[in-house]
């Protein structure tokens, strides 16, 4: 399966990898890695996520990502589309409604 993979979703994924860089490129490389392999995941089988209610009344899904910090936010349709990835300390509800 495949995924599509919005515009916010692609500037996190830079943001996240470019700060990562700074500090530890062998991190950031893990870390882009286990994004990637989480999203293929969710192709496969688009309902693992978990809806958020308490963070969004949109139809999107949730999905913790692998040892990290980040959640995979993303539409359960075919083929699934990534929306945001965005840390979990992060205001996710303040962040959706400005999509």
């Amino acid at each position: 399966m495949t995924s599509s993979i919005t515009l916010a979703a692609q500037s996190d994924i830079e943001d996240i990898v470019t700060t990562l860089w700074e500090e530890n490129p062998k991190a950031a490389e893990l870390i882009e890695g286990r994004l990637y392999d989480a999203f293929e995941l969710l192709a496969d089988n688009p309902r693992l996520g978990h809806l958020r209610l308490d963070l969004t009344d949109r139809p999107v899904l949730f999905w913790p990502v692998r040892q990290t910090p980040y959640a995979a936010i993303y539409k359960p349709v075919a083929p699934i589309e990534i929306i945001r990835v965005i840390h979990w300390r992060r205001d996710i509800g303040v962040l959706l409604s400005h999509d």
